[in-house]
């Protein structure tokens, strides 16, 4: 779920910690620092996400109901209780339009055409939120954001959003 404290509502960005490192975390607090990265949006995106930011304290986006658009983990009733509104819908537009590609798909689309460019390439790895490999990555060697905001500014006019 997207938090209101994650978004800059004045530069149109999106600043989270890597989901996956976040849950390890919690359940061990020594492990080392948390990787963030800060995402510039598109300009459709932002317009999409200010329209229907909902007034919810906490989180940014819910159902036309006022859930949470996805559920995940044990309900009240000890029933496993899991269920994803955006890839539901993201499924029923796939149909319709006569997609063959999963919704997973559209993340490694980015990371792999991020590649082909010659200086946003080393981007990809960050664009996915993925661990640091190296100790130089970990530690030492930070992505430049105005670099990383050009190369999804490049990697949005790859697919005409601009």
């Amino acid at each position: 779920k997207l938090k209101q404290s994650e978004v800059d509502w004045e530069k149109g960005t999106v600043t989270r910690h890597r989901t996956k490192t976040a849950k390890k975390k919690q359940k061990n607090k020594n492990n080392s620092r948390i990787p963030v990265v800060t995402y510039k949006l598109w300009d459709e995106t932002f317009d999409l996400l200010k329209t229907h930011r909902s007034d919810h304290p906490e989180v940014v986006l819910l159902n036309q109901r006022g859930g949470l658009l996805r559920i995940s983990g044990i309900g009240e009733d000890e029933k496993i209780d899991n269920n994803n509104n955006i890839l539901l819908a993201f499924n029923r537009l796939r149909r319709s339009l006569e997609i063959g590609k999963p919704f997973k798909t559209l993340r490694a689309t980015g990371a792999s055409k991020l590649e082909e460019h010659e200086l946003y390439g080393r981007y990809a790895q960050y664009y996915l939120a993925d661990a640091p490999r190296s100790i130089t990555e970990k530690h030492y060697a930070q992505p430049n954001n105005e670099q990383f905001f050009a190369a999804t500014k490049w990697l949005g006019a790859q697919f005409d959003l601009q």
